[in-house]
């Protein structure tokens, strides 16, 4: 062979070149029926191998010593496929129970240790503390002559015929396959191109995951191996790791650091490359207390999550702070979904996922790239466990287990982390070998913020709170007698009970919309002897002090016509009462007609629609002042309903944008109808619309002058699905009634915990993992606590007054009025009380009047207006419509798409025409402000 460039040897015989030997055991003769002679073992190797150096040191079963030592010589023939096979006679071979034989190299490395008719650890010699790997077959005293145990495509047969001195039968040699470096058979492709193929390996253990060793919570049915450094490839693209699987069994015990010399077929399973094994013989613990192989860094996000394929089967570690983001299967199965930091967050939010519709317009383009991006950036964290339900769960704060006092919260992190990449059920995924350190950096709020106001009014979904429980033989729940969805047991029943009060017991609310309650009210109608409403609220009563609450009565046994759930209502009967002379109401497709809506499916009624709204006007008894509460529940985005427009559109918004759609337009509608006959504008929309922040029904809700409470919508939540946060759970004030919001809060004690946590016992769930006395994970949803201070702003509804497409003359009353000139060119006047005036197409002439008034731009082409009396500090400019085009995506519209600017005592007040297309700005004036002075106006002086 060629070599060099090295220093010469002028004038001087080269060295001969060296030949790999890969020389094992292929043949044993010990015993038979006649005299202990003709014994010998046999040496396959490399055709060309030199054996010099080479030796057999034998072993006595009783005690682990070395009774002879045979030293090798020769070099070996070229047979078959380039291998041979030398036969060394040895007299006196011992046949106890067990012996054994080690060869041993010319460094004085052990390569193989074997056995017969049991195992046995060497105490001296090479082999010194190695435990043997018995080769499954023995002769005996009654063994014919002429017969031996030989290695057949590296599985131990025999007795039968010797083939003394040539190679055995099977293609190779009889030996364990052919040798290859791990990067040989995990290939640059996602599947090994050596599927199938009987393949030996040698490396160096980083993974213990067997099952039935000393570590218990460890069982993958395998381990893991990664080449030494010195035999890595320098192709970036295939993997040095490898996981060895025992197919179920405990075969050889191995230690992290050991070296070992694998034999098995190489297989594909869920995606992950391994080498399948079936014998204790097909696993050789070369040497044991080696270095590990470096570990390999990889930063994230990647820049594809093909790109983690190289590292399949490495030791990996991840310098980047991972975010928790996903525990749904944590109790299941142990794992957690993390990720990291990545251009695709949402703005203001940490390094979690984001439903991309809560701060984007769906858009199928854009939801597909984004999906595409957060892949990068998402990781699953194993448990080390093939099982399901594992007790305990391994994964809580600090490397400790999860407990109810020690949980694992979405938007903790961990820094550094470190284990073996593996492949499994479609994701890459982290099998930790030391206890992963958990921040918590998302501390537990016991209690939600304060929100300010006289009174607060909650949000509520109690996931399927039911007294009817589900279980065989039980009447169904609802009108048509469907399964109950709640509670399994008894037990179930009171630790969800228990939550539910004591997660009530501190929000201590005036008001709660209660929404996954058990749709019935009025009277027992399943003959299960209870209610579930009036169960919560006598449970609740008797923590707080009897006739604290009381539950709104519907006036009729069900509230929704179709589904065992539906919604309610409590209240605090010290500080409001359902005010006299109203009613409570009911919006369900019967009340569609009259409200000039024809849909042409229904909406309310029936399976897989909306739930029943449920409306009721309370007044303050402190103030007298009156508030509409609306409770909803619009259809899920789970099982696809009837009507065009409800399959997923691939946009974000998932399954059945277009009835919650016709949802929140009959909502609108009938809202607009007085339902309750309060004479109040002020409602407050609440309750699971199912639909995140840019979807179609809160946006039109929105541009019907709802305004959302929570404060930065865009980064809002409270709920998590498939790893990703985002709100489905609302507080819409209507026009008068936003000012008197005082705060409004989500309180994340539900989205951001474990449902590991929650009451249900189902699948051996530790019932320990549970205390009631504690409000975390009371449901799947954040309630949404809102505060109000009703000051009479909404008083009676204001006094519409609407012109023509004429040049009209329109004039308010001396109460709140709601003015809307639509096209030509309009003069209007407010006079007093709070006015909403929307001037319309046309330069129109403006003038508030006394009192607060807000001027309304809806459109692109209302502009050219001019405001006679604006009043800084009292009046606002309301833009908000026009900023809902697709063309303003900015979170702080005022500094990039409005310019004011002062000439000839008057304020001018433009838009920018292009927002955010094209390279060039085009601004025109909206509103001529007389009288005021530029920088006096701010964005505390415009709604956007």
């Amino acid at each position: 062979m060629w070599t060099g460039p090295a220093a010469n040897s002028e004038g001087e015989v080269n060295a001969a070149p060296v030949v790999s030997a890969n020389a094992f055991i292929s043949e044993i003769h010990y015993d038979n029926a006649g005299a202990d002679v003709g014994e010998f073992i046999e040496i396959t190797a490399d055709a060309g191998a030199d054996l010099g150096g080479y030796s057999l040191v034998l072993y006595n079963g009783n005690g682990g010593t070395a009774y002879n030592t045979v030293n090798l010589s020769g070099i070996v023939p070229d047979e078959v496929n380039g291998q041979g096979a030398v036969a060394f006679s040895i007299s006196g071979i011992q046949n106890g129970s067990p012996d054994g034989v080690a060869l041993v190299d010319p460094d004085g490395n052990v390569v193989e240790f074997l056995s017969y008719e049991g195992t046995l650890t060497a105490t001296d010699g090479p082999a010194a503390g190695l435990t043997s790997t018995d080769i499954g077959v023995a002769e005996t005293s009654s063994t014919p002559v002429g017969q031996s145990l030989q290695l057949i495509n590296g599985v131990w047969t025999g007795p039968a015929a010797n083939s003394e001195g040539q190679v055995n039968s099977g293609g190779n040699g009889g030996g364990p396959g052919e040798s290859k470096f791990i990067h040989e058979v995990q290939g640059s492709g996602t599947d090994s191109p050596l599927v199938g193929q009987t393949v030996t390996v040698e490396a160096v253990v980083t993974g213990d995951f067997q099952n039935g060793d000393a570590d218990t919570l460890r069982n993958l049915e395998g381990f893991y191996i990664q080449e030494e450094d010195t035999d890595s490839d320098a192709d970036g693209s295939t993997s040095e790791g490898l996981f060895i699987f025992e197919d179920g069994n405990f075969l050889t015990d191995v230690n992290v650091g050991d070296v070992v010399q694998v034999t098995g077929t190489v297989e594909e399973a869920f995606g992950q490359t391994q080498l399948t094994v079936t014998s204790a013989s097909d696993i050789t613990v070369v040497s044991s207390g080696n270095p590990l192989p470096t570990t390999a860094t990889v930063n994230f996000p990647v820049a594809t999550v093909d790109d983690l394929e190289s590292f399949e089967g490495m030791q990996v570690t991840i310098p980047d702070t991972l975010f928790v983001t996903e525990y749904f299967n944590l109790d299941r199965f142990g794992e957690v979904v993390l990720s990291s930091n990545g251009a695709s967050n949402a703005p203001g939010t940490d390094g979690r996922l984001d439903q991309y519709a809560q701060f984007n317009s769906p858009d199928v383009a854009g939801f597909t790239a984004y999906q595409e991006d957060i892949a990068k950036r998402r990781i699953v964290l194993d448990d080390g466990q093939f099982i399901q339900n594992p007790d305990p769960i391994i994964h809580g704060r600090g490397g400790n287990p999860l407990s109810s006092n020690n949980t694992l919260r979405g938007g903790d992190t961990v820094n550094n982390l470190s284990g073996i990449l593996g492949f499994g059920f479609g994701d890459y995924r982290i099998q930790p070998t030391a206890p992963v350190d958990f921040q918590a950096t998302n501390p537990r709020p016991n209690a939600p913020e304060d929100v300010g106001g006289d009174l607060k009014v909650v949000s509520f979904n109690v996931l399927n709170f039911f007294t009817t429980l589900d279980v065989s033989g039980n009447p169904g729940s609802g009108p048509i007698g469907l399964d109950p969805r709640g509670a399994d047991s008894q037990a179930e029943f009171d630790r969800q009970l228990d939550k539910l009060v004591t997660t009530l017991e501190i929000i201590d609310a005036d008001i709660v919309g209660l929404i996954e309650l058990e749709n019935e009210f009025v009277s027992d109608q399943n003959g299960d002897g209870l209610v579930a409403i009036n169960t919560l609220v006598d449970a609740l009563n008797a923590k707080v002090g009897a006739g604290t609450y009381a539950a709104v009565n519907p006036g009729q046994t069900f509230v929704d016509v179709s589904d065992a759930i539906s919604v309610g209502a409590i209240y605090k009967t010290s500080t409001v009462e359902l005010a006299q002379g109203t009613s409570v109401e009911i919006l369900d497709d019967s009340d569609l007609p009259g409200l000039g809506l024809n849909p042409g499916n229904a909406v309310f009624n029936g399976p897989s629609t909306n739930r029943a709204a449920l409306a009721a006007t309370f007044e303050e008894k402190a103030t007298g002042e009156k508030v509409t509460v609306a409770v909803n529940h619009f259809k899920s985005k789970g099982s696809v309903s009837p009507g065009a427009g409800n399959t997923d559109a691939g946009d974000g918004a998932g399954n059945n944008n277009a009835i919650r759609l016709q949802g929140a337009q009959a909502l609108d509608a009938w809202l607009d109808s007085d339902p309750t006959g309060s004479g109040d504008s002020d409602y407050l929309i609440i309750g699971d619309l199912n639909a995140y922040a840019k979807e179609d029904p809160i946006t039109f809700l929105e541009g019907e002058g709802y305004t959302n409470v929570v404060d930065n919508p865009e980064s809002a939540y409270s709920f998590v699905f498939d790893g990703q946060f985002g709100t489905l759970d609302y507080g819409l004030a209507s026009t008068t009634l936003i000012s008197q919001v005082t705060g409004a809060t989500e309180w994340h004690v539900n989205a951001d915990e474990p449902d590991a946590l929650d009451y249900n016992l189902d699948f051996g769930r530790d019932p320990s993992l549970f205390d009631g006395t504690v409000p975390f994970r009371n449901s799947d949803h954040d309630p949404l606590i809102i505060g109000l201070d009703l000051t009479g702003g909404g008083g009676n509804s204001p006094t519409e007054i609407n012109g023509t497409n004429r040049r009209d003359t329109l004039t308010g009353t001396e109460g709140d009025d709601i003015i809307k000139g639509f096209g030509s060119r309009d003069r209007i006047t407010g006079g007093a009380g709070d006015d909403i005036i929307v001037g319309g197409r046309g330069s129109d002439i403006l003038t508030g009047g006394d009192d607060n008034d807000t001027f309304v731009f809806e459109k692109i082409l209302d502009r050219s207006d001019r405001i006679t009396d604006f009043e800084v500090g009292a009046d606002l400019l309301d833009f908000s419509g026009v900023f809902e085009l697709s063309r303003y995506g900015s979170l702080t519209p005022f500094d990039d798409y409005i310019r004011v600017s002062q000439g000839n005592g008057r304020t001018f007040v433009q838009v920018d025409l292009n927002g955010d297309f094209g390279n060039r700005d085009r601004f025109r004036t909206f509103a001529t402000l007389n009288g005021v002075i530029a920088a006096d106006l701010t964005v505390d002086s415009f709604v956007l």
